[in-house]
Order: C-alpha cells, then structure tokens, then sequence
C-alpha cells in the first residue's frame, strides 16, 4: 500500500460535491522508499518492507502498541537519549558518527525535489530549482492549457475585476478581464483545455466556491467574487507580465517617445466685467491671465483691506455696496427670465461669497503641442474627447470623435484599444463636406474604460474627456 505525507487542496465538501475523478486532491512532500526515507534510522514496524508497506496482524499490532506505550511511560530515559533515536548500528554516538549522518543527511537532500506530483531525484533538475528559488517568480514556468486558463482566471479576480462593476456578463468577462490577463506573449484556446467552454470552467470554479454565478435564461453572469477563498489568499502574481502589462508598457513607451505629438489643455480665468472694478490700478486684464487661487487672494485683500470681516462670527462677510452690486446683481438673463432683484443684504457666509465671485470668471483654454503651435487663449472650455455608448441593432457600440485636437491619430487608438480590450474597432470619416475629422467605433460599452486608457497612455486629462450613454450623458464631464 502507498504512503506518504502530504496537503490536502481541497476540502471535504469539495471531495462530495465534485467527486475525485477529475484534478489534484493532494500535494506529496515525502513518499517512503525516497530520499529522505533513506536517510531515516528508525524503522516505524515490522510492516515497512523493502519496497512497500504491508498491513499488521492483530498480533503484532497489539505488540507495536504495547512498545509504544511502553515508551511513552519511561519517565527515567534522559531529555538528549529521547531526542536522538538509536541507530540500526551498534556503537556509541561519537563525534565521527555525527559527521557521517551530516554528509549522509548533505548528499540525501542535494538529489531530492520536490514537485505537485510527488518526489525526485534528479540532482541535476535540484540544482537548477535551487539557483532560481530566490527568483521563483520571475522564472517563466510554460503552462498546460488547463493551468495556463486557471492562471488567467485568478490573474484577472487579482488585477483586473473590480467589486463595484459586478455582476457583470461572463463573455465582457472572458474578453476584457480574463484573456487580456494572460500571461504575455502566451496564447490561450478553450477549446484545447480540459473545460472546452469557458461557460463550464466558470461553472467548476462556482463550484469550488472561488466565484458566485447567476443563470438567468442560459445568460451566465459573475455575481461576486470570494475574495477570502484559500485558492485567491495563496495566489501570487508575482512579477509575471501579463498581456495587458505589455501592452500598456508598449503604449506608454510610444506615448513617451512622442509626448510632444499630444496636445496639453490649459485653463486660466480672466475678470469678468462685474468684478473688473476689483483689479489693483494700473492692472490691465486685457492680456493677464489668473488661477482661481490669484483671483480670490484679489477678493480676500479687499476684505482686509476693507475691514469686511465679520467681528463675532468667523465664517461670515460684512457686505458693502460695491460687493452686493457686483456679485448679487442680476445679470441681463435673469432679468429677462423675470427673477426679482434680492433684497440689500448686510452680510452673507464665506462660502457663498467667494461662490458667486468664482462665477463671475470668464474660464479660457489654451492647447500645447499637438504637432501644431501653441493656439491663442480661447473663451470657454477646452473642446472634449466625446464617447458615446450606444446601441445598433442590438449590439453595442462606443463611438468616439475629437481626437485630432489633441494630435491622437484615430487609427493608432483603434488599433491599440483593439489589442488592449480585446475588441472589433473601425475607423470611419465623419458625416459632411467640411467635416475633416474622424470616428473610431469600438465593440461593446468601453467609455469608462477608454477613459481611463486616454488618460494614462495619451496622457489626456479626464476633464478633457467627456463620456456619454444611449445620447444621455452619464454624469457630469470627467
């Protein structure tokens, strides 16, 4: 009979609800008759012959038992003799003895390996496990298709589905988080694994209580994740490039080569006519641009110098007329709405205050590089990136246009967000004569995702992105 020490992976619930037909229930560490067997003094009972391991009779059981008890109870054998079994040889346990057992215990450990499918031998397979122990990591192990698909599954729970974009559909899984997150350079088919779909390989890890699964009408979608399973806990990613890790590098190193080919949006403010009276004399705000934080110390100065503070009450401003005629005045619109002047008010909060003046700064943007001159300052807000989620004929869509205001080449997008989010793109002209501009159309609902893509490669800030879904917008502009 076989025997061995080892560690069960997995439990016993597993064991019922799956069966043992099918994957790895143990890790052997030390199997008898291998090399640290040889190196043992002591042998246990009659039992353990020379190659196997045959079962007791009652008798000699009852006496292994009655020796073992025997042992136990003699209280007069000293600390050092029990912790030092006696050797099959006769003859004291001198120094020269030691150093025997050292080299027997040096040369028995030098030809053994451990591996999931038990105990080896090979010095020279050991040797090389040892030079690479400290760097087990970055050793680039190759993968069966089973291990290479399971490495991918937890690869992608790790690094790439987050908790608050669950449930989600197990194809948007599958594409966008799973293959991306395989290992670079390494090409994954389902169809040569054990599970031939990836609908059941999802179904055994639902099994083993890694991931929660809903089927609703044969729609299998990811429910959450247990991210306390032991299987997740043990994972270690290591320094093991995924495919998304390269092309990300690859992206950003061409970002960096040509960071002077991507426009940069600034913004600044100018003094809008009702606050122009503000500006210190001499001060021509015709050509000066200021930061939100120099227009308000402009505001804060006048409160000083004006006295305005509130003398009990910290967070609130004493008004003045030149105060309430500029910031609580009704513009020409709110006229023409019909709203009704306030009354004179005699003081108001800090915050209010310095709300209404920041109202009355006129933004203006401007935009670096891009392949171009630096343009003018213009009134407004930078142009956006606009990405549109829609829907066509059941399928979906994300549309994005404005590219070339920041120099991105609309095929060199289409084509890295082809690779990165594992999807259809195409490049088509936008609609009308003088319309000089590109669309790029990629499969499936990606804007937060291409967002985030735009910001990090291209290095286009998120306010400069503007994301919308079915014509309606999603929030406010990033």
């Amino acid at each position: 009979m076989p025997i061995g020490v080892g560690d069960t992976r997995v439990d016993a619930q597993h064991i019922q609800d799956v069966g043992t037909e099918q994957g790895i229930g143990v890790t052997m560490h030390h199997v008898y008759t291998d090399a640290l067997w040889s190196l043992a003094s002591l042998i246990p009972n009659e039992g353990f012959q020379k190659g196997c391991v045959l079962p007791l009779t009652e008798e000699e059981s009852d006496e292994s038992s009655e020796e073992s008890s025997a042992e136990e109870d003699d209280e007069g054998v000293e600390e050092d003799v029990k912790a030092e079994p006696a050797r099959k040889e006769d003859g004291p346990y001198t120094e020269e003895v030691a150093e025997v057992m050292a080299e027997e215990l040096a040369d028995g450990i030098e030809g053994m390996e451990v591996s999931n499918q038990g105990m080896s031998s090979t010095h020279e397979e050991a040797e090389e496990g040892s030079e690479g122990a400290e760097s087990e990591d970055d050793e680039e192990v190759e993968l069966n298709p089973d291990e290479l698909l399971e490495f991918s599954f937890m690869m992608a729970l790790k690094k790439s589905v987050k908790d608050n974009k669950l449930p989600m559909l197990v194809s948007e899984f599958y594409a966008s988080h799973l293959l991306p997150c395989r290992p670079a350079g390494s090409t994954l088919d389902i169809k040569k694994t054990s599970h031939k779909k990836i609908g059941k390989f999802l179904q055994a890890m639902g099994a083993d209580r890694r991931i929660r699964l809903q089927d609703e009408k044969g729609t299998l979608s990811l429910l959450a994740i247990n991210r306390k399973h032991d299987a997740y806990v043990s994972f270690r990613t290591g320094t093991r490039k995924t495919e998304r890790d390269l092309l990300r590098a690859e992206a950003a190193e061409d970002a960096a080569g040509e960071a002077s080919l991507v426009a940069k949006a600034h913004t600044a403010f100018r003094f809008g006519s009702a606050i122009k009276s503000f500006l210190p004399e001499g001060r021509d705000d015709s050509e000066t641009m200021w930061s939100v934080g120099e227009a308000r110390e402009i505001l804060k100065q006048y409160i000083e110098e004006e006295g305005l503070n509130h003398p009990t009450s910290p967070g609130l401003i004493v008004l003045d007329a030149k105060l309430c005629d500029c910031l609580y005045a009704l513009s020409k619109k709110e006229m023409k709405a019909g709203m009704e002047q306030e009354a004179f008010l005699t003081q108001d909060s800090k915050k209010n205050i310095f709300h209404r003046w920041d109202k009355q700064l006129e933004l203006y943007h401007r935009l670096e590089g891009g392949g171009k001159k630096s343009t003018a300052w213009r009134k407004g807000p930078p142009p956006p990136v606009n990405i549109t989620e829609v829907k066509v004929k059941g399928h979906n869509i994300t549309n994005v246009v404005g590219l070339e205001t920041y120099g991105i080449v609309p095929e060199d997008l289409a084509s890295a967000a082809k690779q990165a989010f594992a999807c259809t793109s195409n490049v088509t002209n936008l609609p009308g004569k003088n319309s000089a501009g590109k669309e790029v159309q990629l499969q499936g609902h990606l804007g937060a995702r291409l967002l985030e893509h735009l910001h990090e490669v291209y290095g286009v800030e998120r306010r400069c992105i503007a994301v919308k879904a079915q014509g309606k917008s999603k929030g406010k502009k990033h």
